[in-house]
């Protein structure tokens, strides 16, 4: 049945994409000997800005066997009935063997890849010609096809590949031969396979920089601020199209910073000093994320672009060290205080990703965050040789994190492609000390901290 809707592909036109980089068509060999092994990998990218369903096929001028080829696989022998060309009423049979990938959930923007080994059997040129197809929209059987420059035997669009087959020199090059009736157990075996959609599989690393400005607040210092550099890295594993779970993704990170400087000068008769300290801040979190596809669906229909809703949750650890030195000018005495705050908590949020182009290769984001924090305040005061260490737990608080973030397509290589990313993030909480070694003389009793940051990132992704 896909078969038949696949050769509707060339009837029912309703637009024409003239962007050849849709449809890719790999060979390990171009020239081999008759009963030699050799690779066919075609990828092809849904070049629309919805989900559709699509598919890939490729067919053969001469004789061939498939050795190896997808789960989702159908193969097609000579003589198969399908639809004619252009003429829905009209059913004929194949004049070529062909082997097709159907999907029926392809997304805008998604990329899609046929793998094939394969064995000519019949000396000469072996003519490979590869296409593919997208149904808009199945009711009004509106397809798109990507266009090309030539036509296969059954009269489609299609790019052409060469491979020349030889004859062996000797009877050791031949290699064994596969029997009809192996070959067509085989096909019977792959046409009961049900149609599943294959589960995919990603893994993307990413090293980020940037810049954030750092506001840091607590009972002994009212401010202390700077514009501190960063540096982190971080790792996704994506998994698609599971049962039940649909789209999830398990991910990682790590971020440090530079030491962020500076002080004060306070004159408050009779105490005269002067404050100068240096700071910084490190991250680390854990976050699990669920694409929403029914509302994605919806939006996706509302915006005419690719949109992902999206659920997350996680838990999150972060630290910041100060170390402060203070100068009484009138007593002519020296103080040093180092700081260790900690917090950490679990957070939800939702994110939403929206295609900017119809290519889906550049993407912008939102989210919002929730977290619920615990944490340590540990202070200690350096005196001469002496110090005198201060525990204090604070309470629990709520924090929230937002941002904005871009990302595009940079190139694409052998092994995956480059993704670059841009993100503004803000980060903001104030936690009461719960227990204090300090008594009652101090000012305030809470750890306040607010974080900016604008992060660049290069994230390398490919398939496993």
């Amino acid at each position: 049945m896909k078969v038949f809707l696949f050769v509707l592909l060339s009837f029912y036109f309703v637009n024409v994409l003239g962007i050849e980089t849709d449809l890719r068509v790999n060979l390990d060999k171009t020239e081999v000997k008759s009963g030699q092994a050799f690779t066919l990998e075609l990828t092809v990218i849904n070049p629309l800005d919805k989900t559709v369903q699509g598919g890939i096929t490729v067919s053969f001028s001469s004789k061939v066997e498939v050795v190896e080829n997808d789960k989702e696989s159908h193969l097609y022998k000579i003589g198969s009935k399908v639809y004619c060309v252009g003429h829905i009423h009209c059913i004929e049979p194949t004049k070529e063997m062909m082997v097709e990938n159907w999907y029926n959930d392809w997304r805008a923007g998604e990329e899609k890849t046929m793998n094939l080994t394969l064995k000519a059997t019949e000396t000469g040129t072996l003519k490979i010609y590869a296409r593919a197809a997208f149904i808009e929209n199945l009711k009004k059987k509106q397809v798109i096809n990507i266009p090309l420059d030539v036509t296969d035997l059954q009269g489609y669009p299609a790019h052409v590949r060469y491979v020349s087959v030889k004859t062996p020199n000797s009877d050791k090059d031949k290699e064994p031969k596969i029997s009809d009736a192996e070959i067509d157990d085989f096909i019977k075996k792959n046409k009961s396979v049900p149609d599943k959609t294959k589960i995919g599989k990603s893994f993307e690393f990413r090293a980020m920089t940037g810049m954030m400005s750092q506001k840091y607040a607590d009972p002994f210092y009212k401010e202390f601020s700077d514009n501190i550099p960063f540096i982190g890295g971080g790792a996704t594993v994506n998994l698609t199209n599971l049962p039940i779970l649909g789209d999830i993704s398990i991910d990682g990170y790590v971020q440090h910073s530079d030491k962020g400087t500076d002080g004060f000068f306070s004159n408050v008769p009779p105490i005269v000093e002067s404050v100068n300290a240096t700071f910084n801040r490190d991250d680390y979190a854990i976050t699990v994320g669920h694409n929403i596809m029914p509302i994605s669906h919806i939006l996706q229909n509302l915006t005419n672009r690719n949109s992902i809703l999206s659920f997350f949750w996680g838990y999150k650890w972060s630290e910041t060290d100060v170390d402060a030195i203070t100068i009484r000018l009138d007593a002519g005495e020296l103080t040093r205080n180092e700081i260790h705050f900690q917090t950490q908590g679990p957070f939800a949020g939702l994110g939403y990703t929206q295609a900017l182009d119809k290519k889906n290769q550049n993407k912008l984001g939102v989210y919002l965050a929730y977290g619920r924090l615990e944490g340590d305040y540990n202070f200690t005061a350096f005196v001469g040789d002496q110090s005198f260490p201060g525990i204090n737990t604070v309470n629990p608080t709520t924090a929230w994190r937002y941002g904005l973030s871009f990302n595009g397509l940079v190139t694409r290589l052998d092994q995956g492609k480059l993704i670059y990313g841009i993100s503004l993030d803000g980060y903001y909480y104030t936690m009461d000390l719960a227990e204090s070694d300090f008594g009652g003389f101090l000012e305030r009793s809470f750890v306040e901290e607010q974080v900016y940051s604008l992060n660049a990132s290069l994230n390398w992704v490919f398939d496993f």
